[in-house]
């Protein structure tokens, strides 16, 4: 990797979380994709910890990864990153978390904000997720709320933003670098007799309570299909449930692995409660597979018509979208080429398009 003070980068990316699975690190390997892909004369420096996996640094012409040794986040944000600034003078600092540095000047801090559910004082946490509520609301007010630039991922954040009298300029999230896998693996055109979901692995944002709730209520779902449920490790004790019930927890599955998963299932079923964006949607657009999603925004705002609405409180009628999707092949069909269509408002080219512009409004 080149030395920090080689650089001549306009722009620093926080990459601290990249090479994670969670939601903000498949966000920030998207926008490296998406930046990194693009024609561009902009060339960005990524701050990533010295234990990332190699894997997830995919090599673009016009990134660079530093290596840092690796702290706890609040560090790392709020002293790594802008010390790095200060050794290399760089047009600003994108900062993709919801959160930023005080210490980089508001002038040079731009900010993702997925959304403000850290600001919901009134929310049950135990102590751990209460000492990270308090510093993302505390990094939130004090110094992104100052920034710059503050960009929303979906119209639904920008809405809640401006309802506490911040501006932001909505970029969509896109997902074409895990799409990508659909042309190194082979993807089977048959769908298997299984629903896909994406469970909520503390908080039941995701709403996969219901979710199982509906899968059991009707035995046409649980005595012919499977319920397989990702991101949510040893779910059976937790829900009380078992494989003899048709319910599958994937546990540790690799990218690869989960493009498949998604390619092959009969539907994505993604009603949640509350999101920012909610990739499954798109994911299972880009695939190719039909998703059932909630007739709440922002989830009925990134479906734009190409997705099954349900009320996501109501277990009936998630449920009866299932069995819809069994009855009638057409049906499934005719959501799946939906989707095909909607999924051109999320490419990486589009998003990387936005970006740009904005990253040149700010340096012009």
């Amino acid at each position: 990797m080149r030395g920090i003070h080689m650089s001549d980068a306009n722009i620093l990316i926080d990459g601290f979380l990249l090479g994670k699975k969670s939601g903000f690190g498949r966000f920030i390997f998207e926008l490296c994709h998406a930046l990194g892909t693009s024609k561009t004369d902009l060339r960005f420096d990524v701050a990533v910890p010295e234990s990332v996996d190699d894997a997830a640094l995919k090599k673009y012409p016009n990134i660079e990864y530093l290596k840092i040794r690796e702290f706890i986040f609040p560090i790392w944000e709020q002293f790594v990153i802008p010390y790095l600034a200060f050794k290399r003078k760089y047009s600003f600092v994108h900062f993709p978390y919801s959160t930023s540095a005080l210490l980089v000047p508001a002038s040079r801090r731009v900010v993702t904000v997925h959304d403000l559910t850290f600001l919901n004082r009134n929310a049950e946490r135990d102590l751990k997720a209460s000492v990270i509520h308090a510093y993302y609301e505390n990094a939130f007010n004090f110094s992104t709320k100052s920034a710059k630039k503050i960009i929303s991922v979906s119209d639904t954040t920008k809405d809640a933003l401006s309802g506490i009298n911040l501006n932001s300029e909505t970029i969509y999230n896109t997902v074409d670098a895990f799409l990508s896998l659909s042309n190194k693996i082979n993807l089977q055109t048959n769908k298997e007799k299984y629903f896909l979901h994406r469970g909520s692995p503390a908080a039941n944002h995701r709403n996969t309570d219901r979710v199982i709730e509906a899968f059991l209520s009707k035995t046409e779902l649980y005595e012919n299909y499977k319920l397989k449920i990702f991101g949510v490790g040893k779910g059976h004790g937790r829900w009380g449930v078992s494989e003899a019930q048709g319910i599958e927890f994937l546990d540790r599955v690799t990218d690869e692995d989960l493009a498949k998963i998604y390619s092959n299932a009969l539907a994505v079923v993604a009603p949640s409660i509350l999101e920012g964006f909610c990739l499954p949607i798109i994911e299972g657009f880009g695939f190719g597979t039909a998703v059932i999603t909630s007739r709440i925004d922002p989830m009925r705002e990134i479906a734009g018509g190409a997705a099954i609405l349900v009320d996501p409180l109501s277990v009936p009628e998630i449920a009866d979208a299932m069995v819809q999707l069994t009855l009638d092949s057409q049906t499934s069909v005719d959501w799946i080429e939906k989707g095909r269509a909607r999924i051109q408002a999320f490419s990486s080219a589009t998003v990387a398009a936005q970006l740009l512009d904005s990253y040149q409004r700010l340096l012009h």
